[in-house]
Parts: C-alpha cells; structure tokens; sequence
C-alpha cells in the first residue's frame, strides 16, 4: 500500500513517510530548467516527424542526443533519467502534454502513447 502524498502546492509532490531530507532534495531540484529542456527536445522532434512517443523512447532519445551534443563539446546539462519522467508527468499535469489513448506492448510492458497538446490540437 503506498503512503499518502503531501499535497502542499510545492513541487515536486511527496509522501508523507518520506524523510525531510528527501523531500528538501527534490524541492531543490531544478524542475522549471528539466520541463522547459524536455518540452523544447519533444517540440524540436515533433517538426522533423515525431509527433508522438512513448516515455521509454523520450528518455532514451533526449539522454542520446544531449549526450551526442556533450561529445562534440557543446556544454549542455543532462539530467536524470527519472528528472525526465518526473518531467514528462509534470508537463501532463499543466496539460502541455497529453496521452495518446493508445498504448504498446515493448518487451512484455505496456508503454503508454504521448503527443504534444498543440500538436494534437
């Protein structure tokens, strides 16, 4: 059975059995720089084609390409797999991004369809 979350209007939300220490971590997470960073990634691959997507494909795809960018000597701040599906979920709250309906089976794990709200508008 999971612990109630805090609903204190901070982000990001935690439960209420979670240490204080861990809860002061995650407010001083740099949660405004990782959603504008994966909303501009999703934004950038929605022109050249990739309009929808599935959390497993996002994470992988924006850690590659920044990773890419790193090795050419481009300066750029790569965050943490769970920051980004953290993101990911954050954006859905705010409604910038939306589930699909549709979902996928990828190595025996259902993976949900996302889109960018304006694309889908």
């Amino acid at each position: 059975m999971s612990s109630p979350m805090i609903l204190d209007g901070a982000e990001p939300r935690s439960r209420a059995t979670d240490p204080v220490t861990s809860v002061d971590a995650g407010r001083k997470a740099d949660l405004n720089g990782s959603q504008q960073q994966a909303l501009s990634f999703l934004r950038d691959q929605a022109r050249t084609g990739a309009e929808t997507w599935t959390l497993r494909w996002f994470v992988r795809r924006i850690t590659s390409c920044l990773e890419d960018l790193q090795a050419q000597g481009i300066e750029v701040r790569i965050y943490s797999p769970e920051r980004y599906r953290s993101a990911v979920s954050e954006l859905a709250a705010k409604g910038l991004i939306r589930y699909t309906g549709e979902t996928f089976v990828i190595r025996g794990r259902k993976h949900r369809e996302w889109v960018l709200a304006e694309v889908a508008a």
